[in-house]
């Protein structure tokens, strides 16, 4: 069997949209005369969760996807990318000393409203870019599903995730009004995402994205 912890969305998604909104309003305020590029991007996330004490962990699959805006600086080749982004994240979880035979893993899922900030440094070749980023992302807790026999050892969820983001990848330009371009993204929690009875609960993320870029 499985359950759901529900959490005070409203406020999540009420905060976030402030965020985000001031987070991608801010950069073309300040530079203003400068473009910039909208865009979305979605792909896969395979996410893994470090539990403390005995406990193993394998990764699982899941899905990402959002929006940002990439506005250049006056510094060459580097552009400032606030974002917001849907992600799931969470493990297979297991007792290795107590249960080594994985008879009684637990499914944990955890559901994320991220919103990255990257600065991100780029080197182009007439259509083609190539650009490495990294900067803090914060993670907001939607919701977090896992067996029933399981839930009770994350005794407390953190409503908030402090995380780090990197990675790297290509663009594309294949007209004046339309980019694309594959992404991969790795993130480390630095705060931690659980307290369970055996410790703390921190995630780790890799996500394979694809990009479609509009400038603005």
């Amino acid at each position: 069997m499985s359950d759901t912890r529900k959490f005070p969305v409203g406020w999540t998604l009420r905060f976030a949209l402030l965020l985000s909104l001031l987070l991608l309003a801010g950069p073309a305020s300040v530079h203003g005369q400068m473009r910039g590029t909208l865009e979305i991007h979605g792909g896969r996330a395979s996410s893994r969760q470090l539990w403390s004490g005995s406990f193993a962990t394998e990764q699982v699959e899941g899905i990402s996807f959002g929006v940002a805006v990439d506005v250049q600086t006056p510094v060459p080749f580097l552009s400032v990318r606030p974002g917001l982004a849907y992600t799931r994240r969470g493990s297979v979880v297991w007792d290795s000393e107590r249960d080594p035979d994985r008879g009684s893993e637990a499914h944990v899922s955890s559901h994320y409203l991220a919103v990255p900030i990257h600065g991100k440094l780029a080197l182009r070749l007439g259509p083609v870019a190539a650009y490495v980023f990294g900067g803090p992302m914060l993670d907001l807790l939607l919701t977090t599903g896992c067996t029933r026999e399981f839930c009770h050892l994350l005794r407390e969820e953190r409503l908030m995730v402090l995380n780090v983001s990197a990675g790297l990848g290509v663009g594309l330009d294949l007209s004046e009004r339309f980019r694309t371009g594959l992404e991969l993204r790795v993130a480390e929690g630095l705060t931690e995402a659980y307290a369970g009875d055996s410790g703390g609960v921190r995630n780790r993320s890799l996500e394979l994205l694809v990009l479609v870029g509009f400038p603005i």
